[in-house]
C-alpha cells in the first residue's frame, strides 16, 4: 500500500501543481478581459502567479524526487541514495520573468495614473 501511494506522489504533485497554475492563468485572462491588460489587478495577478510558478516547481520536483527515492528504497535499499529534485526546472525562469513583468506592468500603471492625473 505504501508503495502504491509513494507511486502516485511521482504524478500528483505535478497535476496539483498544474491545475494550481491554470487556476491562477484564468483568473488572470479573467482580469484582463474585465478591466483591461493595463490595471493594477492585472500586474498583481501575474506577480501571484510568477511566484507561484517559481516556487511550485522546485517544490513539486522535491516532493516527487522524495516519493520516487522512497519508493526505491522500499523495493532495494541503496546505500547513500537520497531524494533529489525530479523534473526540469526550467519554470523557474519562467516564474522569475513573470515576476518581472508584473513589477513592470504595476510600475506603468502608476505613471499612467500620474499622468492621469497632471493632465
Amino acid at each position: 500500500m505504501g508503495q502504491r501511494a509513494a507511486d502516485l506522489g511521482g504524478t500528483l504533485p505535478w497535476l496539483l501543481f498544474a491545475a494550481l497554475a491554470l487556476l491562477l492563468l484564468s483568473r488572470l485572462f479573467k482580469a484582463v478581459v474585465l478591466q483591461g491588460p493595463f490595471t493594477d489587478a492585472v500586474s498583481q495577478r501575474l506577480t501571484v502567479l510568477g511566484w507561484s510558478v517559481t516556487i511550485g516547481t522546485p517544490l513539486a520536483g522535491l516532493v516527487v524526487g522524495w516519493s520516487h527515492s522512497w519508493l526505491v528504497g522500499s523495493m532495494a535499499p541503496i546505500v547513500g541514495s537520497g531524494p533529489e529534485i525530479s523534473g526540469s526546472q526550467v519554470l523557474v525562469l519562467a516564474g522569475l520573468a513573470a515576476v518581472t513583468m508584473g513589477k513592470i506592468m504595476r510600475e506603468g500603471v502608476r505613471m499612467r495614473e500620474d499622468l492621469e492625473g497632471t493632465i
